[in-house]
């Protein structure tokens, strides 16, 4: 009996600065705001972008550097990846669009527009990878389209941040699923991601992210899966 007492004395003790500790979506956007992305950066950037339609599987990698000086963004590439004899190769470097680039770069302006207006389901203390965080669990708010919402059926969309005591976001989870009826003819959609995130400075910068996706609609179908990852680089030369 007095070990059951001291045992829960004890969790009590625990559980209760982690709960003071707990971090609100007041404070995330709070913090988001500050990271406004206007000190320059520098990233080392790989990508494995891997598709299927069922019939032929396909993969493409690619390496860049991007780097952000606080009012534009350039997309630097080693002279050995364009060289002839890797020409087959080029697609796949520049399967980083400018926007997948500026999120890349400072991911805290997505985030704001994800949670502006959004629903807050449930919020926890966690952790994550180690470390002591809150996870916070999102609805975000659904853009009307008046010419193609009444087409659709059913609709999910959901955002999971884990963050640090400080407001700033750890990771991310950001599911999106979409079915579609025109007619009799049926599609669906489904998106994943999962982010991992480094504060630097001023920025939010995305160290790695993976992204599932499938769809499906007449007759067709494709899955495939993109991870990025990241890394803080030294700023190239000119």
């Amino acid at each position: 009996m007095h070990f059951r007492s001291a045992f829960l004395a004890a969790l009590a003790a625990l559980i209760v600065p982690l709960s003071a500790h707990a971090v609100n979506v007041t404070d995330v956007r709070r913090a988001l705001s500050g990271l406004r992305g206007e000190t320059p950066v520098s990233i080392a950037v790989n990508s494995v972008d891997q598709r299927s339609d069922g019939k032929q599987n396909g993969e493409s990698r690619g390496s860049s550097i991007l780097e952000d000086d606080g009012t534009n963004i350039r997309l630097v590439y080693a002279k050995k990846a364009l060289a002839p004899k890797d020409q087959k190769k080029r697609g796949a470097d520049h399967s980083i669009a400018p926007a997948d680039a500026a999120e890349l770069l400072n991911y805290a302006p997505s985030l704001l527009k994800l949670m502006e207006g959004a629903t807050i389901k449930r919020t926890a203390i966690t952790a994550w990878n180690g470390r002591s965080a809150t996870v916070i669990e999102i609805e975000p708010v659904r853009e009307k389209d008046p010419d193609g919402d009444k087409w659709v059926k059913a609709y999910e969309d959901a955002l999971t941040l884990w963050v640090g005591a400080d407001g700033v976001p750890l990771a991310a989870h950001h599911n999106l699923h979409i079915k579609a009826r025109i007619v009799v003819v049926g599609f669906e959609l489904k998106q994943d991601d999962d982010l991992q995130f480094e504060r630097v400075n001023d920025r939010l910068v995305v160290t790695k992210r993976t992204t599932t996706s499938s769809g499906s609609g007449l007759g067709q179908s494709e899955n495939g899966t993109k991870t990025i990852t990241a890394t803080i680089a030294p700023a190239v030369t000119r």
